[in-house]
Order: C-alpha cells, then structure tokens, then sequence
C-alpha cells in the first residue's frame, strides 16, 4: 500500500517544544514544506519558535484530513491523548485513506501497543519510534529508531523511512524488530542516561545537605577520579531542570520496562527525585533564593562549578 513519496508527502509534527520544533525546522530546511502542527492555546514564545520551524498552525481535522506521515513528539504524558485526538478527527471525517502515525515519545512497549489500539479499524499506519540524542542542529542530527508490525505489508514503512530521511531525519529502521523493540530500545538507553542524571542529583542535594564545600569537593573529587562525569555535569546536567517534568512520567515507562520486582523501584525512586526538581524550578523562577528553589539552586551551583574545573583543566593542558 502507497502512503506518498517525497514529492507529495505533507507531514505534520505534533509537539512545538525543543525536539519537536527542531526536527520540524530540519524536515523544513530540506524540502518538506509546511509543518502542520496544533498550536491552539501555546505560548507567544512557542508559537514564534514553531513559525520559525515552518510549522504552520493546523487543528486536527486539518491534519487528519491532509498529512500523510504524522510524527508525535510530546511528553510521554501526553502521547496517549494526542493519539487520540489524531484519531477521533480522523474516524470523523469517515476518511479510510491511508496515513503514517509515529509515535516517537518516551514510552515502554505495552504502552506504545497501547497507543496502536487507538487506531485499531482505521487505515492509520503505526509506526513504533525512539529519538535517541538532542533536538536537531545545524551540525548534529539525532538518531530515530523505528519499527512496526512485522505482520504488515511494511512497503508503507519502507516509504515512510524513504520520506523522513530525504526531508533530512536520520532515521535508523530496526531490521527483525517487532513493534514495541524500539521503545525497549528507548527505555533501555533511558535508564542509563536519565538514571544516571538522576543518581548524581541525588549525590548531589545530599552533598549539599552536608555543605556546599561537601558538593564542591565532590566536584573535584570526580575530576581525579572520573572526569567525564565532570564533563557530563556541565553538559548534561546541567540542562537537565528545564526538563525535569518530563523525567517524572519517563521514570515510570521506565520502572514498567525493568517490570522485575525489586529491579525497577529504584526508578520509582527517580520519579520523586525528578518531581522535586521540577517544583524546585518553578520555585526558582520566581525566587532563586527560597528555600523551595534550593535543589534547583545546588544543581545549577554544582553544574557552574563542573565548568570552572572544566576550564582549569584546559589552562593546564
């Protein structure tokens, strides 16, 4: 079955955030067009960054109505709902034409087959994706794991990867996989990276419960002993706040990925360490100095400090 090719496609991505804005900027740059996204009710600032993307608003009837390859970049929160949405426009235009749905959201596996009931009887295309690394760059592009049902005629699939990578998306089709294996993927690579971030922010607080000279030692302490981990603090962690409310529910997909007992608690644990962050931060914006913003405060404090070692280490090299 024919979805489209490169020279007709119309693609809509739905998410205006870092990733979802930038993947759209990038499709945007090399020959896609007009990104149909919903942006009813988003920020000005949201709203401008999506303009500069090529996203152009476009409520759901529009993009059930239009768009051949549909990619879901949203908090994991959110995926269930806006699959939903895409689906209920698309049953009310009594349409059977056909259309790609990606879900490229942080979610586990049963939740990801979840989400492909919501299309059950519909010519809806599900796609199971993983985006693994930062938004889109000029000089970087990040990863895209994908996969369906190997029960399928797949040449749909085959068109979709064809389609993405030539409107510049680095796309990395899962051969042998089954729907489901590319949000394991995602689970499995989240649970190092985001398990790690969320170990060393809680060293870090307790550091700091002790003094700030304990989590300023620790900082040096990791330059003898592991200076990547420095590296990663200035890096990583350090934009890890803004993107804390996201971890929580992540965490959870996580814990439910592990799914053996007492192995996936520790992600239970995470949850809390990433929710607190995210109320520090709230805090934070309105007054860096209350004590609700502390966490936030010894975070950013220990991630300015992983950088002046950093720099030091390079005046020596």
């Amino acid at each position: 079955m024919s979805i489209g090719n490169v020279s007709r496609a119309v693609i809509s991505v739905i998410g205006a955030g870092n990733m979802g804005s930038a993947i759209a900027a990038r499709m945007h740059r090399d020959g896609a067009g007009e990104i149909l996204s919903p942006l009813e009710g988003r920020s000005n600032n949201t709203l401008a960054r999506a303009k500069e993307c090529g996203m152009i608003p476009s409520p759901y009837a529009t993009i059930a109505k239009s768009a051949t390859h549909i990619l879901s970049v949203v908090p994991p929160a959110e995926a269930l709902a806006v699959a939903q949405a895409v689906a209920s426009a698309y049953r009310e235009l009594g349409t059977d034409r056909p259309m790609v749905f990606a879900d490229c959201n942080a979610m586990n596996s049963a939740s990801v087959r979840e989400i492909k009931t919501v299309f059950d009887g519909t010519n809806v295309k599900f796609i199971d994706g993983s985006i693994i690394g930062l938004p889109p760059s000029e000089d970087y592009n990040p990863g895209i794991f994908v996969c369906a049902d190997p029960e399928d005629d797949l040449q749909w699939f085959k068109e979709f990867v064809d389609t993405t990578k030539g409107y510049g998306l680095n796309i990395f089709p899962m051969e042998g996989a089954s729907l489901g294996d590319a949000s394991s993927l995602k689970m499995a690579h989240s649970s190092i990276v985001k398990g790690t971030l969320g170990l060393m922010t809680s060293a870090i607080l307790a550091a700091n419960a002790s003094s700030p000279a304990t989590a300023r030692g620790l900082v040096h302490a990791l330059e003898i002993s592991q200076p990547r981990m420095v590296d990663l603090s200035d890096h990583i962690l350090s934009k890890m706040p803004a993107k804390a409310y996201r971890f929580v529910k992540e965490m959870e997909e996580v814990g439910g990925f592990i799914g053996r007992g007492e192995e996936s608690k520790i992600f239970k644990e995470l949850e809390v360490v990433f929710g607190g962050i995210a109320k520090s931060l709230e805090a934070h914006k309105v007054n860096p100095s209350s004590a609700e913003a502390k966490d936030v405060a010894d975070v950013i404090a220990f991630c300015e400090e992983s950088r002046r070692t950093i720099q030091a280490r390079d005046r020596k090299n």
